[in-house]
């Protein structure tokens, strides 16, 4: 029998902020209209119970009722290796469900969100993801939990993320352009 090739793209969000899962939904879009079978999975979904409702919960009270704390927390993310240190333990934690969902049929997993990005990366490095990875920065700033050297590729929404995450020393880099769905057009001087 002859094998196929990988014929699905797995694209893994994240449903904190609306980002996320537009890129998401549009990265699935494109990828249907080459032929693919595409499924999107919330990386909050992925976590161990009740840890991703948990996080979305602390997520929305910070923005909603003191959003300088999400700030605070994005800076010391950007600074401090022991916070990153400590989102990438707890990306960790999906890599059981994360490789239930990625079979040998998949051509491309790709996050949307840097916790799964983080996730993927690490899986790629101990090789217990052999499918390429790849990552859309939905953010213009190339924060460091963005950024793994071992995720294949780094898609990024302009030349000043692309400079930044290359500064952090991060590998395939590629200027991508915002992903956005095709009704959307430039405005108008």
């Amino acid at each position: 029998s002859r094998v196929q090739s990988p014929s699905r793209v797995v694209v893994v969000s994240g449903s904190v902020g609306a980002g996320h899962d537009a890129a998401a939904r549009e990265f699935a879009r494109r990828f249907r209209s080459l032929g693919y079978e595409t499924v999107c999975y919330d990386f909050l979904h992925l976590l161990p119970p009740p840890i991703g409702r948990i996080y979305l919960s602390v997520y929305k009270r910070m923005i909603g009722q003191a959003p300088w704390s999400w700030q605070s927390l994005y800076e010391s993310l950007n600074t401090s290796v022991s916070w990153r240190m400590s989102a990438r333990i707890l990306a960790r934690t999906s890599e059981w469900r994360l490789r239930k969902r990625i079979g040998p049929d998949t051509a491309l997993a790709i996050a949307t969100y840097p916790m799964a990005a983080q996730a993927l990366g690490e899986m790629r490095r101990r090789v217990r993801l052999t499918v390429p990875v790849a990552t859309y920065l939905t953010d213009f700033s190339a924060h460091p939990l963005w950024l793994s050297r071992h995720v294949d590729a780094h898609l990024v929404p302009h030349g000043l993320t692309a400079a930044q995450a290359r500064a952090h020393g991060t590998p395939g880099v590629t200027v991508t352009g915002s992903l956005v769905r095709p009704g959307f057009v430039p405005a108008l001087p």
